[in-house]
C-alpha cells in the first residue's frame, strides 16, 4: 500500500482556504469533555499559514538534507495538486460545505488535544511515537474497508493499542487511563472522517496518493508525521515554523529508533 499522510498536509491546505472565516461566524463545540472555541479555530488557521509556507520553502531548498532533492520536489508538487483540487471543490462549494469544513477543523483540533493527553499519560515519547505511527497506519487501512466494517475494526485497534502498551512495559494504571483515551480518539477520528472534508482527504490519499512512487509516499508520510509532532509537543503560546519542523523531524527519527529497539523484539518473541 502506498500512503502519504495522516491528514496533516491537506489540513494545512484546508486551513488556508478557511482563512476568510471570522471568529463571529464560528461555533463553540463540546465533545468528549473537550471544548473547541472560535479562538481555537482561528488560531489554528493562522498557525497553519505561518507554518506551511516556510516548511514547503525549506523542503525545496538546497539547505534541506531530508531525502533526495528530486523526491522532495515531487512531494511539494503533489501538495500543490492537492491544494488546487481542494481549492476548486471548497471555494466553489455551498454554505453547507463551509459548515462541514469548520466541523472537520474542530474534530482535527480535538484529535490533537487527545494526543497531548496521551503524551502526558504515557510519559514515554518513544513509546507514544511508535503507537501513533501504528495507530494511524491501521486507520488508513480501516478507511479502505466498507463503512459497515470500520467500527468493529476500530474497536479491535483500541485493544491492540492496549496490548502494545503492555509490551512496552507501561505501568498498569497508565495503561488503563491511556486505553480510555485511545477509545475517545477512535471516536474523534471516526467523526472527522465522516465529514465531507474528511472524505475528501481520504479520497486524495487513496487515489492521488496511491499513484505516487513508494519512496515519495513515504517521504510525504514522514513530513506529515513531523508536522503532527510539532503540534503534539508544542508549548502553549509559542509560535511554530520551519525551525519547529526541523527539530520535530530529527526528534522523530531518534524516537522511532528507540521504539523499534524496545518494542518490536518483544512482539517477535
Amino acid at each position: 500500500m502506498r500512503c502519504f499522510s495522516s491528514f496533516a498536509l491537506a489540513f494545512g491546505l484546508i486551513c488556508s482556504m478557511a482563512s476568510g472565516l471570522q471568529a463571529q461566524d464560528l461555533p463553540t463545540t463540546h465533545d468528549h469533555g473537550i471544548t473547541i472555541s472560535p479562538d481555537h479555530l482561528t488560531g489554528a488557521i493562522q498557525d497553519s499559514q505561518d507554518f506551511w509556507g516556510p516548511v514547503r520553502k525549506y523542503l525545496v531548498s538546497e539547505e534541506c538534507s531530508i531525502d533526495e532533492a528530486a523526491r522532495r520536489a515531487e512531494a511539494v508538487a503533489f501538495l500543490k495538486r492537492v491544494h488546487d483540487g481542494l481549492h476548486e471543490r471548497l471555494f466553489n462549494g455551498t454554505e453547507t460545505e463551509a459548515v462541514d469544513l469548520v466541523d472537520y477543523l474542530g474534530h482535527r483540533l480535538r484529535m490533537f488535544e487527545v494526543y497531548r493527553k496521551l503524551r502526558t499519560t504515557v510519559g514515554d515519547d518513544a513509546l507514544l511515537v511508535g503507537l501513533i505511527r501504528d495507530w494511524e497506519a491501521e486507520f488508513r487501512s480501516i478507511h479502505k474497508l466498507p463503512l459497515a466494517e470500520q467500527a468493529a475494526k476500530a474497536d479491535q485497534l483500541v485493544i491492540e493499542m492496549t496490548r502494545k502498551m503492555q509490551l512496552g512495559k507501561l505501568d498498569e494504571a497508565k495503561i488503563v487511563e491511556a486505553s480510555k483515551l485511545w477509545k475517545i480518539q477512535a471516536s474523534v477520528v471516526e467523526k472527522m472522517s465522516a465529514t465531507h472534508a474528511g472524505k475528501m482527504m481520504i479520497h486524495f490519499e487513496t487515489t492521488e496518493g496511491d499513484k505516487l512512487a513508494v519512496e515519495v509516499g513515504a517521504l510525504l508520510l514522514t513530513i506529515s508525521s513531523a508536522a503532527d509532532w510539532v503540534l503534539i509537543t508544542r508549548e502553549v503560546e509559542t509560535s511554530i515554523g520551519r525551525d519547529a519542523f526541523v527539530k520535530a523531524y530529527a526528534e522523530l527519527q531518534n524516537l522511532r529508533g528507540k521504539y523499534e529497539t524496545a518494542l518490536k523484539p518483544a512482539q517477535n518473541r
